[in-house]
């Protein structure tokens, strides 16, 4: 009568692992989205720092880090983020204490999982504003 009770709990308790285990991979999250975005400074301009922020669903912005000028030798500048293709980000930083003229952009067309992705954009193609 035990060995029938054991064998019983047994089937149950490998049934409900099967249907969890089954529930889960049903339930797993899409693979998340991983770019780098480079920063370039071809020219040489001195940098005081660049902020990568998030524009929030209630149109709040929230800066997700920031990177100082000196740190990387003020030629180059990476963010590594994860990301979903509807978020919307933004760019800034100053210069010499000038602001930089924000840059807003969002990772509708970079949806590939497979492969590295990569995102550039150019300090000389950025306004910088005069005090």
């Amino acid at each position: 009568m035990k060995k029938k009770v054991g064998i019983i709990i047994f089937i149950v308790c490998v049934f409900i692992g099967i249907v969890f285990f089954k529930e889960n991979r049903l339930s797993e999250k899409p693979a998340e989205y991983l770019i780098d975005i480079m920063i370039k400074n071809e020219e040489k301009i001195n940098i005081d720092y660049i902020q990568m922020g998030i524009i929030l669903p209630d149109g709040n912005k929230e800066i997700i880090n920031t990177v100082r000028g000196n740190s990387m030798g003020n030629d180059m500048f990476h963010f590594t983020i994860n990301y979903s293709p509807d978020t919307y980000f933004f760019l800034k930083g100053t210069s010499d204490g000038k602001e930089i003229e924000p840059c807003y952009f969002d990772m509708a067309n970079y949806s590939n999982v497979n492969e590295p992705q990569e995102m550039y954009f150019y300090i000389e193609d950025f306004k910088i504003y005069k005090e």
